[in-house]
């Protein structure tokens, strides 16, 4: 009996840490690439700067906006075809904002955010909205 409680230690322990190895060691590309895509050879949705965009969306808009949905206030979808890249960039940094806020609260602003992060933020917007 006791060697059989000794078997079966033995084999739930070399489990847990055959487990942990697997878990552990690096796993090789799907496909060739280092993120697994849905399916072998075909291309990320975004390019690297529309990337960034969505990453520089997610981390300073993403709280109080919502793209494409109906509880965004206020509606991206409507406000951001108002605006050039330029006029984008002002009213990010909060140097021009010339629309009437019908919200209680204004949008942050972002002065720490350069001209190609922003310029890749808008493009962001720009290509989930339309």
């Amino acid at each position: 009996m006791k060697k059989a409680i000794a078997v079966f230690t033995a084999i739930i322990v070399l489990g847990v840490a055959l487990l942990v190895v697997i878990l552990t060691t690096n796993k090789t590309p799907v496909c060739g690439v280092e993120e697994p895509q849905n399916f072998c050879g075909t291309k990320t949705f975004y390019d690297e700067e529309t990337s960034e965009g969505r990453a520089i969306f997610n981390t300073n808009c993403a709280a109080c906006h919502r793209l494409n949905k109906i509880s965004d206030p206020p509606i991206l979808e409507n406000n951001i075809k108002n605006y050039t890249v330029e006029n984008f960039q002002k009213f990010v940094r909060n140097e021009e904002r010339k629309r009437i806020n019908q919200f209680e609260i204004e949008c942050m602003p972002f002065p720490n955010l350069s001209n190609k992060e922003i310029n890749n933020l808008y493009n962001y917007i720009i290509s989930v909205t339309y």
